[in-house]
């Protein structure tokens, strides 16, 4: 299984936290111990006392003692993260695969980049190094027809497009350029919340 981190449930699509072993809508936040161990101290001292006393505590009262920390240690915390359906949930595929903060790819002249693993909404930051034509498209080979364009450019310049609804693929830059050899480009993706 995947570790905890931020992935596309295979079911709903919707970006979840993974907890490793359920799905979760938020990251959830760390649970707090310090009660349980406050009680824990408390009642060894009070044990401990309760000896030295000379009321000796009695295996009764100690095993009631220890079926209390037990139950106590069973219960989930206020933040602690839970399954309320109660049936069990599956995890991560092998297509699913966190959501990187920013993917950033470059080159120089036409060529296509590396592919990386992209699904849903992305502001597309790009700057273009020289004085060409620049033409980018975001293909992933399942759907050549609705490819989304990355960006254009006839010269040196920056700019922002956003594209939105990509299905979860493995996706790449395909960059014409030209007339000179000498291209030089690179494009940024962000996820948009």
């Amino acid at each position: 299984m995947p570790p905890p981190g931020w992935y596309f449930h295979p079911e709903s699509g919707a970006k979840k936290w993974w907890t490793g072993s359920h799905w979760l809508d938020a990251r959830p936040k760390n649970p707090k111990t310090v009660p349980l161990a406050v009680f824990i101290v408390v009642t060894v001292v009070a044990f401990v006392v309760g000896i030295m006393a000379g009321s000796g505590g009695s295996s009764s009262e100690l095993a009631a003692a220890k079926s209390r920390i037990s139950q106590l240690e069973a219960q989930p915390t206020a933040n602690a993260p839970q399954n309320v359906s109660g049936t069990p949930t599956a995890g991560p595929t092998a297509l699913s695969t966190p959501i990187p903060a920013a993917v950033t790819l470059s080159g120089d002249g036409q060529m296509t980049s590396k592919k990386v693993a992209l699904k849903g909404d992305y502001s597309v930051s790009w700057k273009t190094l020289g004085s060409c034509y620049y033409s980018a498209t975001l293909k992933s080979g399942a759907d050549s027809l609705s490819d989304p364009e990355a960006f254009t450019a006839n010269h040196e310049a920056s700019g922002t497009n956003n594209v939105y609804g990509l299905k979860a693929a493995d996706y790449y830059l395909d960059v014409i350029t030209g007339p000179t050899p000498s291209c030089g480009w690179t494009v940024t993706m962000t996820p948009v919340p």
